[in-house]
């Protein structure tokens, strides 16, 4: 049951926060050192969510959790999920009386709190709730993860327990992602901060950075700007896995392939590679030419990629 008074709020309780509260402060962690800092706490107020506001209000209520005690006689709540809503609705607050409207004709900010027995319960419980995020990138993810295991303990048990928590498949994983965060730029950071990527082009640059070098890093982050920016240089959208696939290869020389490759992708793979391996021709080549086509696969996917593709190879007249 919904409750109107903050203070009596329960775990799961939703209740309403009115402009300029009495009860209530409300909190955004900013403090980048604190397990629960997510750096899209630092993105600006989107207008549209400021206009749906005016008009409709708060229709999705966000997430926090109740700090024990007092501060000067108010419920301190942390925003664990919603803090662009909280932004949006301190904007749309201040235009709506600009605008003329009363004050206690304000929409108030529902919001869902959660009473937890602990700092790592309610950290826990942060990421959980955040893990499935379409728009978190890899980086901030792997941020998270490192503060879990320097706050709870780098033992084979918490790595697990890690794990577990932050929905990944295995332990080589879990390894992958810590490597990433290491290899990843500022400047890299910064843009997948800011949002360029897709999800899918996120995790494609991220990725990546393992083998690139600071100088290449930027230069792929340059020509992916290049690529999704106007001729009057606004950005026009956000960096699909095409325009980030075609920037790395362009700087390593390498063409970037899906991780699974069926008969098509077979066949335009090896038409742009026909006029080398049509030398081999002549009676009894075959065989010939098979090896030279796993060979190709080789050195673009791995040889483990290779011995895949080989009985599709076959297959492809």
């Amino acid at each position: 049951m919904a409750s109107n008074l903050a203070l009596d709020a329960r775990r799961g309780d939703i209740f309403y926060i009115s402009y300029n509260d009495p009860k209530v402060i409300v909190e955004l962690n900013e403090n980048e050192n604190h397990p629960l800092y997510d750096p899209r706490v630092k993105r600006s107020v989107v207008r549209e969510t400021v206009a749906s506001i005016k008009l409709r209000g708060q229709e999705v209520p966000a997430e926090g959790y109740k700090q024990p005690g007092l501060r000067d006689g108010k419920q301190v709540v942390t925003i664990t999920k919603g803090r662009g809503r909280w932004k949006a609705i301190n904007v749309a607050w201040k235009e709506m009386l600009a605008e003329g409207e009363a004050e206690q004709h304000l929409p108030p900010f529902r919001l869902i709190v959660k009473r937890y027995v602990s700092d790592l319960d309610a950290y826990e419980a942060a990421i959980i709730e955040n893990v499935h995020r379409e728009d978190e990138d890899p980086l901030s993810k792997a941020r998270k993860l490192q503060t879990y295991l320097n706050k709870i303990g780098d033992t084979d048990e918490m790595r697990e327990r890690a794990r577990v928590i932050f929905n990944l498949r295995s332990m080589d994983a879990m390894e992958e992602l810590l490597k990433q965060a290491v290899s990843a730029t500022p400047e890299t950071k910064k843009a997948l901060s800011d949002g360029v990527f897709t999800k899918a082009a996120a995790k494609k640059i991220v990725k990546a950075s393992v083998d690139l070098n600071p100088d290449q890093q930027a230069q792929v982050l340059k020509d992916v700007e290049t690529q999704i920016r106007d001729n009057n240089g606004k950005r026009k959208k956000k960096a699909a896995e095409k325009e980030v696939e075609a920037a790395i290869s362009k700087v390593t020389g390498r063409m970037v392939q899906p991780k699974m490759m069926g008969r098509k992708a077979i066949k335009d793979l090896l038409a742009a590679k026909e006029e080398k391996l049509a030398e081999m021709g002549g009676p009894g080549v075959a065989a010939q030419r098979l090896e030279a086509q796993i060979e190709v696969i080789k050195q673009i996917l791995g040889e483990a990629q290779a011995e895949k593709t080989q009985p599709l190879l076959k297959a492809v007249k």
